[in-house]
């Protein structure tokens, strides 16, 4: 992998999160304000709350794959 190509991987991950975070920030703040940002641990509360997120939210993060990443 070329660094060009490890910097538009970079560049596209990080618009990604900013998109998923910009879809559940109230919802974030409504559910897991508690919770410890970093490891997943945000995605993981969410994840729990699914049943109350905003559509939005929930499409955002399974879009991007950050679904995935959250804690099991």
């Amino acid at each position: 992998i070329s660094i060009v190509e490890a910097a538009i991987a970079l560049e596209v991950g990080m618009m990604a999160i900013d998109y998923s975070i910009q879809s559940c920030e109230a919802d974030a703040d409504k559910y897991c304000l508690d919770v410890e940002p970093g490891e997943g641990r945000i995605v993981s509360c969410l994840k729990k709350n699914e049943a109350k997120l905003d559509a939005q939210c929930t499409a955002a993060l399974k879009e991007t794959g950050l679904w995935d990443l959250g804690a099991k």
